[in-house]
């Protein structure tokens, strides 16, 4: 192939165009004839001198791959009426590569005329070869044709109005929002795909008029659906978002993000929630109120669970007066979840700050742990009656919300942190482990002297601080870090849900304890799966071996390399490196409380129990 190749170009560079000539129309072997053919191309593009014509009278050879590279050369010269009409007349080829060859070329030199060429070979391919619709597609928006676009709006045939949409897609335009209501579903999706994808901001109404509509489209097009209302961000559209809040078809995960998005409406978001792209936009000063208190207000009536602590946290947010009898019905719901009743707390409270003043009641007659919690801290924000002595009723209890409660109360004022100090050096004695983060990290924020060397001295032993991550942790919080934030799902699979370069971590918490899974993500190397190691040996013999340590016994190692896998003896071994892991220690990157979830959820993550069918004796 070589050598056809340099004497194709020293044909070029002697300009021996007869030689070329007589290869493309008398070659004894294809190969022969395309360098023939490649050479005289050469020597067009460079204007070296006129072998169009000639190349041209063999548009028609009866060698497909000839008319192909035919094709393609008219498509590297210099437009002219003459090759787009053999382009043209190549798009009705019986070869599909032919056909694909001519309309790659017409998307560089073809003209207006080349534009109903183009559609007609979309609609006579009727979808059948994706590539075509997709050079086709390429080539009408290299030549501009919004217009031969836009034209397909009310064309009977669907193939056309699809490839008007990715046409539009390419070219970016507004127009897109006329095929949003198309009866066709994928031509309806790919429309919202398109503009929410490019951010088209004109045709984006488009996508907000489908709220209503939205229980019809999949996941991922109600995301797309929701944020196009976000980044429009006036009055209807948080009205439209309040209104998928309340619609039955709506995801429950799209209900959660909308409610989100309502509370930070006057800022969005900087980076793309689906994309993670940076789309800033500018803060806005609207108030949503007017329009999402009637919504909103259904949704508090009518949700529960998740739903439902969101959309409170929405009303005190945004300050959206409610019935403190309403609230405090949910308050005093034993029923509800700890979570629901405190964000009802914190809207009473934010609304009316004279339910301040009945907290030491209601802590006296509360049985539920976590609001005993929130009621305690309360206690000490406000300065409420005995305040001050909570610490020796609820300490004594080894109650994790209570001793949490206590310590970030006993950190709010100054006067009390020396009780702060009294409880470090008795930690083991008073609080529960769970807790023993909570104190460091409340101690490490106060600004006092005696404090201060008590930190001092406990972070003196090196990696101190991360023995105190092994418990307390939210496993629901944990798994958030682990698929996000951690970045973990990158190399490593669940349920075989992510990456494969690092182990399964299916059981991880059954066979291992947190101690060990905390050390292994401050360590990675201290521990390794086997099949796992980056191993390198150099043999007494001068060879080096890389890769991948699979097993290892009292005589061997046995090695997985890029080609094959190979035993090596230890005594013919003159050193060795690794194994090493390839994994960052995650946990230096992490701050202590999330290394805490994250550890939590790897220990949750336990082994199934699957029952072994018995044979049957029959």
């Amino acid at each position: 192939m070589r050598v056809r190749q340099y004497a194709q170009f020293e044909l070029v560079k002697r300009k021996n165009i007869s030689a070329l000539k007589t290869a493309l129309q008398k070659g004894d072997s294809t190969i022969e004839r395309l360098h023939g053919l490649w050479g005289l191309a050469q020597l067009q593009r460079a204007r070296t001198a006129e072998t169009a014509p000639f190349i041209t009278q063999f548009i028609n050879d009866k060698k497909t791959i000839i008319r192909q590279h035919i094709c393609q050369s008219l498509g590297d010269f210099t437009s002219s009426p003459s090759h787009e009409a053999l382009l043209i007349q190549a798009l009705s080829d019986p070869s599909q590569r032919v056909k694909l060859k001519a309309a790659i070329a017409l998307g560089k030199v073809g003209t207006e005329k080349a534009k109903p060429a183009l559609w007609k070979l979309i609609a006579t391919n009727k979808g059948k070869e994706h590539i075509i619709r997709h050079i086709s597609v390429r080539a009408l928006a290299r030549l501009k044709d919004q217009d031969g676009a836009i034209m397909q709006v009310n064309n009977k045939d669907p193939e056309l109005r699809l490839a008007a949409v990715l046409v539009l897609r390419e070219l970016e335009s507004a127009e897109l929002a006329k095929f949003v209501k198309d009866e066709n579903k994928t031509i309806r999706e790919e429309a919202i795909r398109a503009i929410y994808d490019k951010q088209i901001m004109a045709a984006m109404p488009a996508l907000a008029v489908e709220s209503h509509n939205i229980g019809n489209y999949s996941l991922p097009l109600q995301r797309r659906i929701l944020f196009s209302n976000m980044w429009l961000g006036t009055a209807q559209n948080a009205s439209n978002t309040i209104a998928i809040v309340n619609n039955p078809k709506s995801d429950k995960q799209i209900k959660e993000f909308a409610l989100r998005a309502l509370s930070r409406w006057s800022k969005p978001p900087e980076n793309d929630p689906i994309f993670s792209l940076y789309r800033p936009t500018t803060k806005r000063n609207i108030n949503i109120i007017p329009t999402i208190s009637k919504g909103l207000t259904q949704v508090l009536e009518d949700s529960n669970g998740k739903i439902l602590d969101l959309a409170l946290k929405l009303a005190q947010d945004i300050k959206l007066p409610l019935s403190p009898k309403t609230l405090l019905a949910q308050v005093n719901n034993t029923k509800a979840p700890a979570n629901i009743r405190i964000s009802a707390l914190n809207t009473l409270l934010s609304q009316d700050p004279k339910y301040i003043k009945y907290i030491p009641v209601m802590l006296k007659k509360e049985k539920n742990e976590i609001l005993q919690g929130r009621l305690i801290e309360l206690s000490y924000a406000h300065k409420l009656t005995n305040y001050n002595q909570l610490k020796y009723k609820y300490l004594s209890t080894k109650n994790i919300p209570q001793s949490r409660a206590i310590i970030k109360g006993l950190a709010m004022h100054s006067d009390l942190h020396p009780q702060l100090a009294q409880i470090w050096a008795q930690k083991k004695e008073v609080l529960p482990p769970e807790v023993f983060l909570d104190l460091y990290l409340a101690m490490k924020t106060l600004d006092s002297s005696t404090i201060k060397t008590l930190i001092a001295k406990f972070d003196s032993t090196a990696d101190n601080a991360y023995n105190l991550t092994t418990s307390g942790g939210n496993s629901d919080s944990g798994k958030t870090i682990f698929e996000g934030q951690g970045a973990c799902l990158q190399c490593h699979q669940i349920n075989r849900k992510g990456g494969a370069q690092g182990p399964a971590l299916d059981g991880i918490g059954t066979r291992q304890n947190p101690h060990t899974i905390m050390e292994s993500l401050i360590h990675p190397n201290k521990l390794i799966a086997p099949g796992f190691g980056t191993f390198i040996v150099n043999t007494k013999g001068g060879k080096s071996i890389a890769g991948i340590l699979l097993k290892e016994d009292d005589t061997s190692y046995q090695i997985k390399t890029a080609s094959e896998s190979l035993k090596i003896m230890k005594k013919d071994v003159a050193n060795k490196q690794g194994p090493s892991s390839g994994m960052p220690p995650i946990a230096r990157a992490l701050k202590l409380s999330d290394l805490r979830d994250l550890i939590a959820y790897l220990e949750s993550i336990k082994e199934s129990k699957v029952k072994k069918r018995v044979k049957s004796s029959h």
